[in-house]
């Protein structure tokens, strides 16, 4: 077959069609690829606004604390390797405390920023920490009373995102009132936060109280280090859509539209450090691994869906480009290679305009505009290529279905593989039936059909 004449036959024949119009789904791809990467773009320059609020405002806040830090003297003797003579001295260091009962409680009020077009979730806290400590024990060390500067201990809270706090912290100890001063001791973490020197422990108490509240700005989310034998910890927010996360679920929670509340009940028994210990260093990643809270996620990505959305518009093209070849074979039409190109980029307009407009409006809004204005630009095109109003009833309601799909694909997160896989066997059965008494044979032939005659709408 000559050039000229497999020319002739791509264009007229209707199989050469088919593999004309599998050439153009192919090209369209690259718009949607363009498409797709504005989408990352948008997405990127969302995170970089909101980072730069969330560094201004607080990041995500976990807190450590309180942790009692009682300082010791050491004794320690070595033998000179020169004159034989032994040799003494003595070192300072710290003992670490952690509180047998630990409360710990967090009411979270949703507070929005925006830069630009973009919308920052954030919040603002109120921590309240309660519990008791016991009276140190240095006696399983083999440490003597005499050695224990008593009048040198402090009470350490440490926080992820010091700079947040909001107004003086404060906490009362065995009834009195300590302020805290910025900073965390070396013997603890390299964590920022606070401290306070307690000036002296009462050596006759056999426990000791306290309760702290702290005033938080944060975002993304909240944790807690359970540290208490027993550890009790309440988060709650007017935020519809936690996600609760850390190495304990919560023992019980309520989530409504309203916002959540959730508890978190953990004994010590289930973790992996001890209530005392001489290094904190050598328990620090436990203690890390050990955080229990919630992440405050935003229910509704627009970027996140609109870039699943451009997964299935091979699918619409696929679907659309089929119903209207089979229009042309069954009723005898001819459609220009051309039309089916600007169809074809009329779906893919559709993604930027979905993209544009939920920047703005959301994304469920902006779906539904920008599906209303594809299927009526689709369908009144139709109306004119196909000659009728039924047959570009036909290809308007088809694209009413495979949008209602696909926002039911973009909805389910559990079961949208079994959804898509039904949806796609569904629409194979239907090309299947109707394609099943079509000649392909003679289909392969040359043929210029003529135009049907319009027929009333």
């Amino acid at each position: 077959m000559s050039k000229m004449s497999y020319g002739i036959w791509l264009s007229q024949s209707h199989v050469g069609r088919i593999l004309l119009l599998g050439l153009l789904i192919v090209l369209l791809q690259i718009p949607i690829k363009s498409i797709q990467g504005l989408v990352f773009e948008r997405q990127a320059t969302q995170h970089s606004a909101i980072n730069e609020v969330q560094q201004k405002w607080g990041q995500e806040q976990r807190i450590i604390g309180p942790i009692l830090l009682v300082p010791y003297r050491e004794k320690r003797e070595w033998q000179d390797t020169h004159t034989g003579a032994k040799q003494s001295a003595t070192d300072t260091k710290q003992a670490i405390f952690l509180p047998d009962d630990f409360k710990a409680s967090s009411e979270l009020v949703k507070e929005a920023r925006h830069r630009g077009i973009f919308e920052v979730p954030l919040y603002q806290s109120v921590v309240e920490l309660d519990g008791h400590f016991s009276k140190p024990d240095f006696k399983i060390w083999g440490i003597k009373e005499n050695d224990v500067i008593w009048d040198k201990a402090r009470l350490v809270v440490m926080v992820s995102d010091a700079r947040a706090i909001q107004k003086q912290a404060m906490i009362n100890w065995n009834g009195k009132d300590y302020y805290f001063a910025p900073g965390t001791d070396e013997a603890t973490s390299n964590y920022e936060g606070y401290h306070v020197e307690l000036t002296g422990l009462d050596q006759q108490k056999s426990q000791y109280t306290y309760s702290i509240k702290l005033h938080l700005n944060g975002s993304k989310g909240i944790y807690f280090a359970p540290l208490g034998k027993d550890s009790l910890i309440n988060i709650s927010a007017s935020w519809p859509d936690p996600s609760f996360q850390g190495k304990w679920l919560p023992s019980s929670r309520q989530v409504t539209k309203d916002g959540f509340t959730s508890t978190w009940q953990i004994p010590y028994l289930g973790r992996n450090f001890p209530q005392q210990m001489k290094n904190y260093y050598s328990v620090q990643e436990n203690i890390q691994n050990s955080f229990v809270g919630v992440d405050l996620i935003t229910p509704v990505d627009n970027y996140r869906m609109a870039e699943r959305s451009t997964k299935y518009v091979m699918l619409f093209l696929l679907l659309t480009f089929i119903v209207i070849w089979l229009i042309e074979v069954l009723a005898k039409l001819r459609v220009y290679f051309l039309q089916y190109v600007f169809i074809g980029a009329a779906l893919c307009l559709f993604y930027l305009l979905e993209l544009s407009l939920s920047e703005h409006i959301g994304f469920y809004w902006a779906y539904v505009i920008a599906t209303t204005a594809i299927i009526s630009m689709v369908s009144a095109y139709s109306y004119v290529v196909l000659k009728t109003g039924k047959r570009a009833a036909i290809i308007g309601s088809i694209l009413i279905g495979m949008y209602l799909y696909l926002f039911a694909l973009l909805q389910e997160q559990n079961y949208a593989l079994l959804i898509g896989s039904i949806g796609l066997f569904a629409m194979l059965g239907v090309v299947m039936y109707v394609t099943r008494n079509i000649d392909w044979f003679k289909l392969t032939q040359l043929s210029v059909p003529k135009s049907a005659p319009a027929e009333q709408s």
